[in-house]
């Protein structure tokens, strides 16, 4: 319709038609495609948005589960020590999980999402360091109940003598055993305050920054009073 009007314009010599009509094309693609563009931008920001909502929730369940891990944790510490202050020689102090022993792989299924399309490379960054630290705590931990496994709950049934040497002292293995059942409280501690840091970043922007820094949260940070 457009090119049957601008043809006729031309043969006519009507510049001035011909030029409205040009003029009208132009904007009618321009416009065209700033529409596309919007509609593009609206779905990237509704994704933008679920992806978001889902990382708020899986993180924040990471903060409720690990709480919990760290109470039983701090249980099961201080009911040894009790018992053992009192003289008993009870089985060393140890944390096994119901289920799984690591946990899920949630960045393994963001990255098969527009992750780094729709994210500043900041928060991708973030959001990647966040979910290795996961696996790597899971790690740890899977080596840490590696031995509960295999040298602790074997002997559970034997009153607790072999876990202790013949000055009543419990034995270097197993001292260090729940050294690192403390060791692993603590990270689980550090990394919960890092999740609820993260949790609030996304929940007030969207994104995250250094706001949030995993240096403040790491073992070998000094710990300051407030973190008392």
């Amino acid at each position: 319709m457009i090119l049957r009007r601008v043809i006729e314009h031309v043969r006519n010599q009507n510049w001035t038609a011909v030029a409205l009509d040009f003029v009208i094309v132009v904007v009618g693609v321009l416009l065209a495609m700033q529409i596309s563009n919007w509609n593009e931008a609206n779905a990237a920001g509704r994704q933008r948005g679920l992806i978001v909502e889902a990382l708020i929730n899986d993180i924040s369940d990471h903060i409720e589960v690990q709480n919990r891990f760290i109470a039983r944790i701090d249980q099961e510490i201080a009911e040894w020590a009790d018992a053992y202050a009192d003289g008993a020689r009870p089985a060393p102090a140890f944390f096994r999980i119901d289920g799984s022993d690591a946990a899920p792989d949630t960045w393994g299924t963001l990255r098969q999402m527009p992750v780094a399309a729709l994210f500043d490379p900041t928060t991708v960054v973030m959001l990647a360091y966040y979910y290795s630290e996961i696996d790597g705590l899971s790690e740890r931990y899977i080596r840490y109940v590696r031995f509960v496994e295999t040298e602790v709950l074997p002997n559970l049934h034997e009153g607790g003598e072999d876990f202790y040497g013949d000055n009543g002292v419990i034995k270097p293995r197993f001292a260090a055993n729940m050294d690192r059942l403390a060791e692993h409280r603590e990270e689980l501690a550090r990394i919960t305050a890092w999740a609820e840091c993260l949790v609030g970043e996304l929940k007030r922007e969207g994104r995250l920054d250094a706001t949030c820094s995993r240096a403040s949260f790491r073992l070998d940070t000094p710990r300051t009073e407030a973190d008392e």
